[in-house]
């Protein structure tokens, strides 16, 4: 039995959460277990999964304080290993950056999948100290995982 772990920032009106939507709609109708991690919850989410869905914090990083923040960057990915063994997770799909920094750093064996939403040869265009360093990073972290796929949207 396949059982299948979205991550999700939040559960805002999105691109990146309505195609979470979509995957969990579809497999759910295969008949996979789905759980969805959603980064931060908050009252105002639009979407929601009901009893599949975890979250890591109801308070946006925003209002976090510098130490709070660096807290829950710290401690994410051993929380999202927690989950992954504890729900015996067989793939995960992470949704954006941060879902895909944090399910990379999980250090778990399930099949990991990332995704890239926007143009990163752009973003990464201006050839700043913080861009280079960024670069290194996503190569780095997408070596720990086992597919990555572009999403692309256009006319």
């Amino acid at each position: 039995m396949k059982r299948i772990l979205l991550i999700i920032p939040s559960g805002g009106v999105g691109g990146i959460e309505r195609l979470a939507t979509n995957f969990y709609n579809y497999y759910k109708s295969k008949g996979y277990e789905v759980k969805v991690v959603k980064i931060i919850k908050q009252q105002s989410d639009f979407i929601n999964f009901s009893e599949d869905e975890l979250f890591l914090s109801e308070l946006d990083l925003g209002d976090m304080g510098k130490l709070s923040r660096i807290l829950f960057y710290l401690k994410s990915p051993f929380i999202i290993r927690r989950i992954i063994k504890a729900n015996k997770i067989t793939h995960s799909i992470g949704f954006g950056d941060v879902a895909n920094l944090f399910s990379s750093l999980t250090f778990t064996r399930e099949m990991k999948m990332v995704s890239l939403h926007g143009l990163k040869s752009v973003e990464f265009k201006n050839n700043s100290l913080l861009n280079r360093l960024s670069k290194i990073a996503f190569k780095t972290l997408f070596a720990l995982t086992d597919k990555v796929v572009g999403i692309v949207t256009g006319k």
